[in-house]
């Protein structure tokens, strides 16, 4: 007969799916952690570019109102276009 302390076959069994469930718990948990890593360095880099993305805008915008605003009426006068 099996004294308490015998390790039996069903116990063996019973010891080794906790593992299996601890192991799925522990692996989802790293996952959805590395998914949300993820998402937010993908989102940091996005507003990254769109933030450069208008400062560059805003360049070309303000070279564009320096020709139309002081540059041409300029040259304008220059050559005496009216």
């Amino acid at each position: 007969m099996a004294q308490d302390k015998d390790i039996t076959p069903a116990i063996l069994l019973q010891h080794m799916q906790g593992m299996e469930q601890r192991l799925r718990t522990d692996f989802s948990v790293a996952i959805k952690e590395s998914e949300q890593r993820l998402r937010n360095d993908f989102s940091e880099k996005i507003e990254s570019s769109e933030q450069r993305i208008i400062r560059q805008i805003d360049g070309i915008d303000e070279r564009l109102d320096d020709i139309e605003v002081v540059q041409i009426p300029m040259l304008k006068k220059v050559v005496g276009i009216r």
